[in-house]
């Protein structure tokens, strides 16, 4: 008897610790942006060609007072700062190989993550 309730004991632990993770999901402390994903489609383009930059962040426990900030840098010549959305696409047209870098902040805390789209001839 004492068997059976080890091994009951045993299974309930197991499935309540179990049930208290969140294996795969993306984690960060509440007010860090996350971004999701950035990326260029296609990367590789030719003269006159374009490019759809897409991505997606979000922000555990935002509250009302704090503000998101979305911005994307065109990182050729001096860089400029375009403000989009939390979610979004953006059609470029690069004359040259061009890096971009997509930085969300709230308050004092930012993240950011770059894509490159390849111009060839």
């Amino acid at each position: 008897m004492n068997k059976k309730i080890y091994l009951w004991l045993t299974c309930l632990v197991l499935l309540l610790s179990f049930l208290g993770c969140e294996a795969g999901l993306p984690t960060s402390p509440e007010g860090l942006p996350v971004i999701s994903y950035f990326r260029a489609t296609p990367e590789y383009i030719s003269i006159g060609e374009s490019s759809i930059l897409s991505w997606d962040v979000h922000v555990a426990g935002l509250t009302a007072h704090q503000t998101l900030t979305v911005v994307i840098h065109f990182e050729i010549g001096i860089p400029e700062g375009n403000a989009v959305g939390r979610v979004g696409t953006l059609e470029v047209h690069p004359e040259a190989t061009t890096v971009y870098k997509l930085t969300a902040s709230v308050g004092g805390n930012s993240v950011s993550k770059s894509v490159i789209v390849f111009l060839g001839l």
